[in-house]
């Protein structure tokens, strides 16, 4: 029971850091659709006809509250869970890099656009010569995928010519990554609409390519929002990305995939692999006071032993009065010594900063620095390969 409550919070410790580092119009996308959701499940109807986006709303109808409207409405808690998973990561990557203003005007764009072609292929559907669907009109659509697809796109073609992983399976180009995951969420998803999924991917992609560039803020009207007085409380935020701080696309610093789904199932491997040992030293009555202190351990298995360099245990000595005799890490008597490594040689020191701004990412996904720096030095410097291996 302890150890699950201390798991349990280690989640919540781990889940709030990463809250910080979500900026700011991410964490108010995620707070005005929970909220929403929130306000639509208290009023007892089923508002799903009225907030939802179809053909036949917009152009008979001229319903067009619902091009704002329906992005914010969730039909129920897994279509809202899946979503703002998927805001906290692709929502926040783009506004690092193309700022928050510029990311709240964006998703203005791809609502506003992904409706009209959404209108245009739904009618091209019903109209098909080969196979007719007459139905395509009146389907109704709402969520975020739409929008989220379109900052999938902005977000790929930005980043360059590297790779990135797909679920944790296969590495492809960024630039296929898009279309890869649409394709993949179609198969596993068939109930979801393919059709609003590539309108917002088709803008995205316009957007990307500069055909929208008119319709861009450029930098002194972006400047001279932030500055205005009504805004200045939220430019002010730490977590407010301006014009001047965004993230300039590198290979180096940018275009490494979130794998939530690898690092999931690696916590869980990890997490698993420790009760079975802590259960097994029970079993051969081994008390917890023999070993005090917290453990994290990377890939370890029962019976391997931590292994520590030459020179931290030099640097322990010399800090303890230059005792010769070699420091036990895990006392008998229960006293913990922590042994720490300080080799400052210029081979050291250029092993360091090396990696700098590679380990700053690893480091950034909730990695171990000096981890995420053995795993870089294993991976030739590439990063996603470095985050596949941390993430098994």
């Amino acid at each position: 029971m302890a150890d699950a409550t201390k798991h349990v919070r280690a989640w919540i410790k781990r889940g709030r850091h990463a809250w910080k580092q979500v900026p700011f119009f991410a964490k108010a996308t995620v707070v005005t659709c929970v909220g929403f959701h929130l306000l639509v499940r208290w009023n007892h109807r089923n508002l799903v006809g009225d907030l939802c986006l179809s053909a036949d709303s917009l152009v008979y109808r001229y319903d067009f509250g619902r091009i704002l409207l329906a992005p914010l409405f969730h039909e129920g808690w897994k279509h809202l869970l899946i979503n703002m998973l998927a805001v906290t990561w692709i929502g926040s990557s783009v506004e690092k890099l193309v700022g928050t203003l510029n990311l709240a005007y964006l998703n203005s764009m791809l609502a506003i656009f992904g409706a009209v072609l959404y209108v245009i292929m739904a009618y091209a559907r019903a109209n098909n010569p080969i196979k007719s669907e007459s139905i395509a009109p009146f389907e109704c659509v709402a969520g975020m995928s739409g929008i989220l697809f379109g900052q999938l796109a902005v977000e790929c073609n930005m980043l360059g010519n590297v790779k990135r992983s797909l679920f944790g399976l296969v590495m492809i180009p960024v630039k296929l990554y898009p279309l890869a995951t649409l394709l993949a969420v179609w198969i596993i998803l068939p109930n979801a609409s393919f059709t609003a999924h590539l309108s917002g991917l088709l803008v995205g992609t316009m957007y990307a390519h500069g055909m929208l560039d008119k319709l861009k803020l450029d930098e002194p009207l972006v400047e001279y929002v932030e500055s205005f007085w009504p805004l200045r409380r939220f430019v002010q935020r730490s977590d407010y990305v301006t014009h001047e701080s965004r993230v300039v696309p590198s290979t180096s610093s940018v275009g490494v995939e979130v794998n939530v789904l690898g690092w999931t199932m690696g916590y869980l491997k990890s997490f698993l692999g420790r009760t079975q040992m802590l259960r097994s030293r029970r079993n051969k009555g081994v008390g917890a006071e023999e070993f005090p202190g917290e453990g994290h351990r990377l890939g370890g298995s029962e019976g391997k032993s931590i292994a520590t360099s030459s020179a931290g245990l030099r640097s322990n000595r010399q800090g303890t009065g230059g005792s010769t005799s070699a420091a036990n890490p895990l006392a008998k008597d229960g006293n913990f010594t922590r042994v720490t490594s300080q080799d400052n040689s210029p081979r050291e020191a250029f092993r360091n900063s090396k990696y700098e701004d590679k380990v700053a990412v690893l480091v950034e996904m909730g990695f171990d620095a000096n981890v995420a720096r053995d795993a870089l030095e294993a991976a030739g410097g590439d990063v996603p390969s470095a985050a596949e291996s941390l993430s098994r």
